[in-house]
């Protein structure tokens, strides 16, 4: 049984479903990403900043005991419970925000402090650990005058900064379930702790934010975790919330981005379909375009940026369909490249521009005509009888037409010599277009015969700029003076770029603030008045 083959328009159905399809998909897959991302993004910022908040609070606490230590050891260190010590550790206590008090210690005991000296003499307990600056840290001491919360001490030389433990984890929250803590890097142990924080989290080496770097976020056992680590001293803050957290910000963000995605993804649709049935249909619109003659030229002259003098013009292919559309070349050159229609596009340039122009190197003996030939033509040996035919009609001598190629064309190296070596023998002569944008240098430039490099207007745009491409027509102009090649720029639109660029060196250029692109007959019309044109150069843009 033989199988049917499909249509082209069969095939143009199943791609406009399929993109469809894809179009509806992708954004609605990409809402979902985002959100998940966008949730997962918040909650890691909101535990950032709980980290931040009790890091911050643990070191002012510390910072305010140690300038309080250091305070009273510098005043009165012979007599550090008289009078005047115990005053002065009660200025020091009303000044610091996060002390609770300020004192002196013998032995373990607590003798003076900033709350006076009777029937203070009490205990602290056993030393929890001693720091690298002798600095005797305890965790869980209770106060007589206070037994309902813990304090810690930090103790040195004798005297003592007292703090509520848990002052640092009153971080400003809207989260009940949130675990806070602040801890001693090095050995992982807890200085203060609210919630459920496992130790690994804080104890692990490899989990442990290196000292002088940011806050460090990850999941791990249904919680979102931020670990922070000092730069002041040997400590470490941890917050920690649940996933469901996460979760829930997740689905916040979703229920705004997947509608918005939906909404996007069907208007994408709706594009891709006209977009595909419309390139599906485009070899077919182009075949009947030919056909009935809708193609016609344009021509923009190239001026001598020194005299202002035409000294030739680049024929320009456009086309108006039977119901007055214009459509732009940029998207049917490449349809008829990919339906193998190029070929009969050139042909028809030919037969134009030998129509409009056949007695144009009559009037204007130095006068060019440059043409665009894609790298298809280039492959063919076809493109050296049309050049051929066109020169005889038009009585063409050297250098009277000239071909502008891409860099695409010469991919196919060996050939593209081959051909242009030939062309340039007829008396062709050969111009790169748009150079810069593709794969060309010097190295590769000095294997081909090339008359003239045309710098891109992109580059043009942006020669007296500060943009990462500003240099760009520098270099091209370099690169041309080494080989010995002629410059046309392209795009100029403004007096101050071509007063630039006729100061750089570059011969000649086109753009709209020389001569726009023109019919043929107008053209003719201007090189029959024979006058010198003088360009308009002004020192200030367009």
């Amino acid at each position: 049984m033989q199988s049917r083959q499909r249509s082209p328009g069969q095939i143009a159905g199943i791609i406009a479903v399929l993109v469809a399809i894809l179009g509806v998909a992708i954004p609605l897959l990409i809402a979902i990403l985002l959100a998940d991302r966008q949730g997962r993004e918040t909650e890691m910022r909101l535990v950032s900043a709980y980290a931040d908040d009790v890091l911050h609070r643990a070191e002012t606490s510390i910072s305010q005991g140690y300038t309080a230590i250091r305070t009273l050891a510098d005043r009165n260190p012979a007599e550090p419970c008289s009078d005047e010590s115990v005053a002065l550790m009660r200025k020091l206590d009303l000044e610091s925000s996060y002390l609770h008090a300020v004192g002196y210690v013998v032995n373990g005991h607590m003798v003076c402090s900033s709350q006076g000296r009777e029937g203070i003499d009490f205990p602290l307990g056993p030393v929890d650990w001693v720091s690298q600056r002798h600095v005797r840290i305890r965790l869980n001491v209770r106060f007589p005058f206070d037994e309902a919360d813990t304090y810690i001490v930090v103790e040195r030389n004798g005297f003592a900064a007292i703090m509520n433990r848990d002052l640092a984890l009153e971080a400003t929250t809207n989260e009940e379930d949130v675990s806070l803590g602040f801890f001693q890097p090095i050995n992982g142990r807890f200085m203060a702790l609210r919630g459920y924080v496992k130790p690994e989290w804080v104890g692990s080496p490899t989990r442990q934010v290196p000292r002088g770097h940011s806050v460090r976020t990850f999941v791990d056992a249904g919680y979102v975790v931020a670990v922070a680590r000092s730069n002041r001293y040997l400590l470490g803050a941890v917050a920690a919330l649940p996933v469901t957290y996460m979760h829930a910000q997740e689905r916040s963000t979703a229920m705004v981005l997947v509608p918005v995605g939906l909404v996007a993804g069907i208007a994408l649709a709706l594009a891709a379909l006209y977009l595909v049935r419309r390139q599906v249909a485009l070899p077919a619109m182009i075949r009947a375009g030919l056909r009935r003659q809708e193609f016609y030229m344009v021509y923009q002259p190239v001026v001598d940026l020194c005299t202002g003098e035409w000294v030739g013009a680049e024929a320009l292919l456009r086309w108006r369909r039977a119901n007055g559309e214009l459509m732009r070349p940029d998207l049917f050159i490449p349809a008829a490249e990919d339906a193998g229609l190029i070929q009969d596009i050139t042909r028809r340039v030919v037969e134009l521009v030998t129509q409009d122009l056949n007695d144009v190197f009559s009037i204007a003996p130095r006068f060019h005509v440059a043409i665009n030939l894609s790298p298809i033509d280039l492959t063919s040996g076809d493109v050296l009888e049309l050049m051929g035919g066109m020169a005889h009609r038009m009585k063409a001598g050297p250098g009277n037409l000239v071909i502008e190629v891409t860099e695409r064309g010469f991919l196919d190296r060996e050939l593209a010599q081959g051909v242009l070596h030939s062309l340039r023998d007829g008396g062709v002569k050969v111009a790169i277009d748009d150079f810069g944008t593709g794969y060309s240098t010097l190295a590769y430039l000095e294997n081909f015969e090339i008359d003239y490099l045309k710098i891109d207007k992109s580059f043009v745009d942006t020669m007296n700029l500060d943009t990462p491409t500003s240099q760009v027509a520098l270099h091209i102009i370099g690169m041309a003076r080494s080989l010995d090649i002629e410059l046309i720029a392209e795009g100029v639109e403004t007096g101050t770029q071509a007063t630039l660029l006729r100061e750089l060196g570059v011969q000649y250029a086109q753009g709209w603030h020389l001569s726009r692109p023109m019919a043929a007959e107008e053209l003719l019309l201007g090189l029959q008045r024979a006058r010198p044109r003088k360009l308009m150069l002004v020192s200030m843009a367009g």
